[in-house]
């Protein structure tokens, strides 16, 4: 699916010239509001607000969807919260009122679901404690099976089997990875407990409870709450330690304190909680902001007209766009080094021998894939994170080709982030060639 989300990105640049990434963030951005006059309209039957408390609420939702995520904008887990957010809203008006809408507008809500539990399935979790909370207070099973929820689980079903016929490969190679691989580096409590969003969010919620506050009162807050506890259920199962994946629980917490406004208007307290919003908001676009313009400066100091570049770095957020702007190739296969190095984590914790024995074929798997893309395509240059560098060396050089590329290139510079590579001159590889081996 996250080939599949960004091709219109993709084919929009071939068209038109114009970057992907500024299509992409251009079609996000306009989801992203697409969405709040979705959740406005199903309100107050109005898509733009029209009163100050509802301009309140749909900024408190921009700040959220936009400013939040910076660098991870139009990311996968972006787009996902972004298409979920509308059942959200469905359920919550629910809770509150009769529906007084066409059929066809829930199953348009229920579809866009679909599409969002198709790129991270563990995002359900929010919407599926929603909808149990709101079966709770209706005291009947029939929220389950409405229209929107129907809708979003033909999408899965649909998506799981064309995967089946489409792309055999992923569920005989890929999907068997998962638990060693992908989800191996499970948060733990220090960064939890250093991460400031999670926490004054998390003591939020608990305050309200205890406190049995009078907001509270409004369903659709209590709605909202609940979904926030789906999600940061799915993060903790499911996600590795990437702020930018609180968004979901924390923007459920806030948008629940936004929905609850009308009960405490001047209260002292939910101006603090504002106030701290907007702080963890300016927070988070420091924490999340990770480019590195030095990388930048550094290749562009290289005068290579469009160079070949080699990532290894398991952030793509951090290599990628630093390609882009210095007008190289990235020739890496698709999955770079997030195999080895997920392997690496698990490795490291209690495993059988018949597991080390096919997380070392996985390895293998993944360092010949790369050898073939660098042997096919030689780089001009190599990016490598920092976070690997000083072990990447020795799992390149285990493999014939990857050890007979390295001798030709030297580092030239490294930044914050990653260690930059380039191909030797012809002088220093004939001094190298005279420069007696171990073995002589």
């Amino acid at each position: 699916m996250t080939f599949y989300m960004h091709m219109p990105s993709a084919y929009l640049e071939m068209v038109t010239g114009i970057r992907g990434e500024y299509w992409q963030y251009g079609l996000a951005l306009l989801l992203c509001l697409a969405v709040l006059c979705i959740g406005e309209w199903l309100r107050t039957g109005k898509a733009i607000p029209s009163d100050v408390q509802s301009r309140k609420r749909v900024n408190f939702g921009l700040i959220t969807l936009l400013v939040m995520p910076m660098a991870s904008f139009a990311s996968r887990d972006q787009l996902t919260f972004v298409l979920i957010w509308p059942l959200l809203a469905l359920y919550a008006e629910d809770a509150v009122k009769p529906r007084n809408h066409p059929a066809w507008v829930d199953l348009g809500i229920g579809l866009m679901a679909g599409l969002g539990a198709c790129i991270k399935f563990y995002f359900v979790l929010g919407p599926i404690t929603a909808c149990l909370y709101l079966c709770w207070m209706k005291r009947s099973i029939k929220p389950v099976f409405a229209i929107e929820n129907m809708a979003a689980v033909v999408v899965c079903l649909a998506y799981v089997a064309s995967i089946k016929i489409l792309h055999p490969a992923y569920i005989d190679v890929i999907l068997p990875m998962m638990p060693y691989t992908y989800f191996s580096g499970h948060p733990s409590l220090l960064y939890i407990f250093s991460n400031g969003l999670l926490v004054f969010s998390s003591l939020y919620l608990v305050a309200m409870f205890l406190k049995k506050d009078e907001r509270l009162s409004d369903p659709r807050a209590r709605l909202l709450l609940f979904a926030a506890l789906g999600f940061s259920a799915g993060y903790f199962a499911f996600t590795r330690n990437l702020p930018f994946r609180y968004i979901p629980p924390a923007s459920c917490i806030f948008m629940a304190l936004a929905a609850a406004q009308c009960h405490a208007q001047t209260s002292k307290i939910l101006k603090f909680y504002e106030t701290l919003f907007l702080i963890l908001c300016m927070w988070f676009m420091y924490a999340s902001q990770n480019y590195s313009y030095e990388g930048l400066r550094i290749l562009r100091n290289l005068k290579i007209d469009h160079p070949k570049i080699l990532l290894l770095d398991f952030d793509l957020g951090i290599g990628q766009p630093l390609i882009r702007d210095a007008g190289g190739t990235l020739i890496n296969p698709g999955l770079s080094p997030w195999v080895t190095t997920g392997a690496l984590i698990f490795m490291d914790d209690e495993t059988t021998v018949e597991q080390r024995i096919q997380l070392a074929r996985w390895i293998e798997w993944e360092r010949n894939l790369t050898a073939q893309a660098a042997e096919k395509n030689p780089p001009d240059v190599i990016l490598v994170s920092n976070k690997i560098y000083p072990n990447w060396f020795s799992w390149a050089n285990m493999d014939v080709r990857m050890a007979k590329m390295l001798k030709h290139y030297k580092q030239v510079g490294s930044t914050e982030y990653v260690f930059i590579l380039i191909k030797k001159t012809p002088e220093e590889l004939a001094k190298q060639a005279l420069q007696p081996s171990l073995v002589d």
